[in-house]
């Protein structure tokens, strides 16, 4: 597509941080703010440019819906290639985005696993071995598990503040009922083959 442009117009809906651009009086394109800097009303897009412009805007979209995501909490590579992908972007811009986050440091999968570890041990006890499990399903390479896995963590502690929450919960059932409950929590909490 390519023609003059009649009208740069802010958009309503996104809070002013994307324009609508008009080429011949028609609906042509909607781009950051920032990449339309550039434009003027009466300049002329080849149809090279327009075609620059979408892959820059693409772009600008896959790293604010990256950034979105690791707003809450630090992700995997993996986490993040799987959202993007999730949101129809192209492999070459997953490639670009996740190469510039960790250009920025902020993805960074031994960093992740070290954080996962911790937030477990602390708030959601869980068994060294079901930690590591799932660090391998959110796609964390096996040695940096290894790494970031503590050996000196013991799971008989880690058993031991996850049954006390939880036998709060359970305090009013009869003793059998209890233990089976609790005993059948530890295991899939801790992975413990025997509690």
């Amino acid at each position: 597509m390519e023609g003059t442009i009649t009208a740069i117009e802010p958009q309503q809906r996104r809070g002013g941080k994307r324009v609508n651009v008009f080429l011949e009086h028609r609906y042509a394109l909607s781009i950051q703010i920032e990449l339309a800097d550039s434009l003027k009303v009466g300049q002329f897009i080849s149809s090279a440019t327009f075609g620059e412009l979408c892959g820059r805007d693409e772009r600008a979209r896959a790293m604010d819906a990256a950034l979105h995501f690791l707003g809450h909490r630090p992700r995997s590579e993996r986490e993040i290639r799987t959202r993007l992908q999730s949101k129809g972007y192209s492999p070459e811009i997953l490639d670009a985005i996740v190469a510039r986050l960790a250009e920025l440091k902020l993805i960074d999968d031994a960093a992740f696993a070290t954080y996962w570890v911790e937030q477990r041990q602390g708030r959601a006890p869980r068994g060294r071995r079901l930690i590591n499990q799932e660090l391998r399903q959110k796609g964390v390479d096996a040695a940096v598990i290894e790494q970031a896995s503590s050996p000196s963590v013991d799971d008989a502690d880690l058993a031991y503040r996850a049954g006390l929450k939880k036998a709060r919960s359970l305090a009013l059932l009869d003793e059998r009922t209890f233990r089976q409950r609790l005993g059948g929590f530890l295991q899939r909490q801790i992975g413990r083959a025997h509690v």
